[in-house]
């Protein structure tokens, strides 16, 4: 791979300023680029799961009608009582 100039010259600076070597610039920044992608692949994940399930709750909504969860709650405690 060939960097262009004008990249080595910007590097060679940010290199110097931070006192690393290009070598140990381009691996730290190799490194941030990794581990930001794999934050953005798993909330990317994790929104999709959100919306499935998102989705699965809707449909029972649908599905239940005008159940009330928190009167069956209270109906199957009175019996054990």
């Amino acid at each position: 791979m060939v960097f262009p100039d004008e990249l080595l010259e910007n590097l060679d600076k940010i290199a110097h300023n931070l006192k690393k070597s290009r070598s140990m610039l381009l691996r730290d920044a190799a490194k941030m680029l990794i581990e930001d992608y794999q934050k953005r692949f798993e909330d990317e994940r994790r929104k999709i799961k959100i919306k499935k399930a998102i989705s699965v709750q809707d449909s029972l909504r649908k599905k239940s009608g005008r159940w009330d969860g928190i009167a069956e709650v209270r109906k199957w405690r009175e019996m054990k009582t």
